[in-house]
């Protein structure tokens, strides 16, 4: 939603079609949709059919585009929970850096792609690691930090009506009572 109104447009400018990842490509390619958010190996099997690519993790490196939305509840009745997911994210992450090839050989299988096709799709794009995570969800990081643009989603959410704030942990609550635990 930052990307759109840094381009001029409001969420109330689209029409939002409720679709599975992999339904995206045959969508777009049959005029359904005109544009989609998606993840490997769809964004490859979009752009196969001349799909071309608007915004992406490499090119909005200050933007958060995926995020995980969980109520103070949810996180305070299931922290544990929570650290363990965070922790298992950088573990993958840092395995499949450390063992490209192996790494893609195992997740090709649930895609139904090649390892090939997964690795290419790897190549496009930019996961920060844990290292740089830690940096950036810093409160004395600079202000393009992942920190300041969490805190402006969360603004722009609460704005939009998308969340209601009092029901969830603002960015510096949320840091201290998880973040800091990962690890």
């Amino acid at each position: 939603n930052i990307i759109l109104n840094r381009d001029g447009l409001q969420l109330k400018d689209l029409e939002i079609v409720d679709l599975a990842f992999d339904e995206i490509p045959n969508a777009m390619a049959s005029g359904e949709i005109d544009a989609g958010v998606t993840y490997e190996p769809s964004i490859t099997q979009a752009l196969s059919s001349g799909a071309k690519v608007l915004v992406d993790t490499k090119t909005e490196k200050n933007t958060i585009v995926d995020v995980f939305v969980a109520d103070k509840t949810e996180i305070e009745d299931n922290k544990d929970q929570y650290i363990a997911v965070l922790n298992a994210l950088i573990e993958a992450q840092e395995y499949f850096n450390k063992y490209p090839e192996e790494s893609a050989q195992i997740m090709s299988v649930p895609f139904n792609i090649t390892k090939e096709d997964l690795l290419a799709a790897f190549n496009n794009l930019r996961i920060p690691d844990y290292r740089e995570n830690e940096t950036v969800f810093s409160r004395t990081s600079a202000s393009l930090s992942l920190f300041s643009l969490a805190k402006q989603a969360e603004q722009y959410m609460n704005s939009q009506g998308l969340i209601d704030v009092s029901k969830y942990y603002n960015m510096d609550s949320l840091i201290s009572k998880l973040i800091n635990n990962v690890r």
